[in-house]
C-alpha cells in the first residue's frame, strides 16, 4: 500500500533581541528600547519567506509635577517591504492620594501582518498576501489603586483602526475602518 494523499509541513520561527533600559535622572525615567526581529517561514506550498523588523522606543516619565506624571512615547518601527513608521502617544497619572490615581493616555500604534496571516495555507486557516499593515489610535482613561497587599485597576478605552486585520471564515482580511470599546 502506497499513501500518496498529499501531506503538508511547515517550519515558522521568530527570533527575537531586546534590549530595555531604564535610566533614572533627576525628576525622570527615562526608559529606551530596542527591538529586532528576524521572521521565517518555510511551507509545503511557499518556500524560504524571511523579513527583519525592528523598533525603537523612548518614554519619558516625568514626576517633576507633583501629583502629576506625564510620559510622552515616541516609537519607530520598520520592516522589509513597508513604510517606516512614527508614533507617537503620551500618558498622565493624576495621584489624588499615595494610593489612588486617574489615569488617561492617547497613543498610535502601527502593526504590520504576522507571516501566518499572510502566507499560512491550510484547511483550518488561510492567509492573505495582500495585507495591509494596521493603524491604530487609542485612548483610555481609568483608575489604579494600590495599597498595601491590595491592588485594582479599571480602564475605558476606545480604538479607531484603519485596516484592522481581521480572520472571518478562517481567513485574514482586513477591514477598512473599526472602531472598538470596552472596559
Amino acid at each position: 500500500y502506497k499513501d500518496d494523499s498529499p501531506h503538508y509541513e511547515s517550519k515558522d520561527q521568530t527570533s527575537s533581541l531586546v534590549v530595555d533600559l531604564k535610566i533614572p535622572l533627576d525628576n525622570h525615567l527615562i526608559r529606551e528600547r530596542v527591538q529586532l526581529n528576524y521572521d521565517s517561514l518555510s511551507t509545503t506550498s511557499i518556500k524560504n519567506k524571511s523579513r527583519l523588523q525592528s523598533g525603537f522606543s523612548l518614554t519619558d516619565r516625568y514626576q517633576g509635577l507633583d501629583p502629576i506624571i506625564l510620559s510622552p512615547l515616541i516609537r519607530l518601527d520598520l520592516a522589509e517591504g513597508y513604510h517606516t513608521t512614527f508614533s507617537p502617544g503620551i500618558g498622565m497619572d493624576y495621584y489624588l492620594t499615595d494610593a489612588f490615581s486617574l489615569t488617561t493616555s492617547f497613543y498610535r500604534v502601527y502593526r504590520i501582518p504576522s507571516f501566518i496571516e499572510l502566507y499560512w495555507d491550510s484547511s483550518l486557516y488561510q492567509g492573505n498576501s495582500k495585507l495591509q499593515p494596521e493603524h491604530n489610535v487609542r485612548y483610555d482613561i481609568g483608575f489604579n489603586y494600590k495599597a498595601n497587599s491590595i491592588s485594582t485597576q479599571a480602564s475605558f478605552f476606545t480604538n479607531w483602526t484603519r485596516n484592522q486585520i481581521f480572520t472571518f471564515n478562517q481567513k485574514a482580511l482586513n477591514i477598512e475602518k473599526t472602531r472598538t470599546y470596552g472596559f
